[in-house]
């Protein structure tokens, strides 16, 4: 069994089935013998530019450990299913039972702007840091990072923006 991350932003009308979204994901990951080590509800969130005309959307964390064949599964559902928008599977390595900077309001205050050792897309507040008023992200001549942690941040704004956490320009019509 592998873990996985995954982020999937639910279409604002259903709000009041969220938690029934929820729980089919869940039961899903538990009927193919999945552990789900962390769930994370990030609440109804304003949209960094338009998906289809949608401004808003739920977004949900989720950290499982299962087969490959269940995440083909889920994806599936998130696919073919009208109340979810976008969705993202990532592979980790290890399980992550720890709050994310999403859903830790303490942690954005207190996080040094500049500390990209441990940077993801869910550090939007630090990622904006590497992105020019253009919306091009800042060289690593002149952030003065090395190549390998230009390629983390550059990774992490990337999913960021396809999550719409980060616009892709300023002004989105």
């Amino acid at each position: 069994m592998r873990h996985y991350e995954i982020v999937y932003l639910v279409h604002p009308d259903q709000g009041e089935q969220i938690d029934n979204i929820i729980e089919l994901n869940r039961n899903l990951i538990r009927e193919e013998k999945g552990k789900v080590h962390r769930l994370e509800n990030w609440g109804r969130r304003q949209l960094a530019y338009p998906i289809d005309k949608i401004h808003k959307a739920h977004y949900i964390l989720m950290n499982v450990e299962c087969t490959p064949a269940t995440i083909t599964k889920l994806t599936e559902n998130f696919k073919f299913s009208d109340a979810v928008i976008r969705s993202l599977v990532t592979v980790c390595k290890k399980a992550i039972t720890t709050t994310s900077e999403m859903g830790d309001e303490s942690s954005k205050k207190s996080d040094n702007a500049y500390n990209i050792k441990f940077i993801n897309y869910k550090a939007v507040e630090q990622l904006k840091n590497y992105i020019m008023e253009t919306g091009r992200i800042v060289p690593s001549r002149v952030s003065n990072v090395s190549a390998r942690d230009q390629r983390r941040v550059t990774n992490s704004i990337k999913v960021a923006r396809y999550l719409a956490l980060l616009p892709y320009c300023d002004r989105h019509e």
